[in-house]
């Protein structure tokens, strides 16, 4: 494996957009307003006290039960945006947010034999083994689809391009315990399962919000997830530089080979 030091090409934030909010993930102040609603039409003589109170315990249950994911049992986005949340708020915390999600999952739903059914296997299937390979202490979640998230604190002390190699190679694990688990998408698709993913590196403490950076690891994945042509597992890196206070991204490819990502763009 190739273990010189990772290009990387500078990037400007403000190339990205990081405002958006997704209208599936529900708040608890927007939950207990809507219940609100509903207890003025069904008990009007209540007091509004009385109807707050009532809507902010069943809030806190509706909340609450959104938070795993039906299909793997795993943490779900509203609980991965918690544990991103927890992790910004600690000062001086250098820590990663990883995206994974299936390359050409589409053709999986649509072009096995099983349909959706293979679909739903392939999805439980990386669940384990991103359990299975990630270390005590990371937190692992399903955003939705097959698209799954990991957050890991970081050791000051970490070689970070060794962390992020080993990541890579972990992805390589993943998808051959999907492979295993469900042969049909080699055997009817004449491919292996293949995944991308975006993996960002940031520091608590610099300015932004937890959904920014998860809206910013979700665009570091976008840009892995251009690159249809390149075979195998990817890995788009966005870091920043604290020395600097700038912003860099790289990527990394099957069997580990690294680029700048001004190289990768071309290339793809």
């Amino acid at each position: 494996m190739d273990q010189k030091e990772i290009p990387s090409t500078p990037i400007n934030l403000s190339e990205f957009d990081l405002s958006y909010e997704d209208p599936e993930i529900e708040t608890f102040d927007r939950v207990v307003k809507e219940l609100i609603d509903e207890f003025r039409q069904q008990t009007p003589n209540d007091t509004e006290e009385n109807m707050r109170l009532h809507a902010e315990i069943s809030a806190r249950k509706v909340i609450e039960a959104q938070r795993v994911d039906d299909m793997t049992k795993l943490p779900n986005k509203r609980a991965f945006l918690e544990f991103v949340e927890q992790m910004n708020s600690v000062p001086g915390r250098r820590f990663a947010i990883i995206f994974i999600d299936g390359n050409k999952f589409k053709e999986i739903n649509d072009k096995t034999s099983g349909k959706h059914d293979t679909g739903d296997a392939t999805i439980k299937a990386t669940a384990e083994g991103l359990v299975r390979h990630v270390k005590a202490g990371d937190r692992v979640a399903r955003l939705g689809g097959d698209e799954f998230a990991v957050l890991i604190a970081l050791d000051p002390k970490d070689d970070e391009d060794q962390v992020v190699r080993s990541l890579h190679e972990r992805m390589g694990l993943i998808s051959s315990h999907v492979n295993q688990k469900v042969p049909q998408i080699q055997r009817e698709l004449n491919r292996p399962y293949t995944a991308s993913a975006g993996c960002l590196i940031v520091d608590s403490g610099i300015g932004m919000s937890s959904k920014e950076l998860v809206n910013l690891s979700d665009r570091t994945l976008y840009q892995s997830k251009q690159a249809t042509e390149v075979p195998g597992n990817r890995m788009a890196i966005t870091r920043y530089q604290p020395a600097t206070k700038t912003w860099d991204m790289s990527v990394l490819t099957n069997e580990g080979q690294s680029h700048s990502y001004s190289e990768f763009a071309k290339a793809a």
